[in-house]
């Protein structure tokens, strides 16, 4: 499932980084790499604030959508 459908609160596992471009170094820099375990913090209308490791990182749902994890 992506990323954008886990509530706040839930803790998932990355299993796929899909279609990011230039972003998906960047996010691989910050942590986020398959296998990492993810907590949503927060989400609003654009965005979710996520936890990685010791790092809070916030994700424009567009970005969000192309991660893909399992519970």
């Amino acid at each position: 499932m992506p990323l954008t459908m886990a509530s706040p609160g839930q803790e998932v596992k990355v299993v796929d980084i899909r279609h990011c471009g230039d972003h998906r170094i960047r996010l691989l820099d910050m942590g986020l790499t398959t296998g990492a375990l993810v907590r949503v913090i927060s989400r609003n209308t654009s965005s979710l604030l996520i936890g990685v490791k010791r790092t809070r990182i916030m994700l424009e749902f567009r970005l969000a959508h192309q991660i893909d994890v399992q519970q």
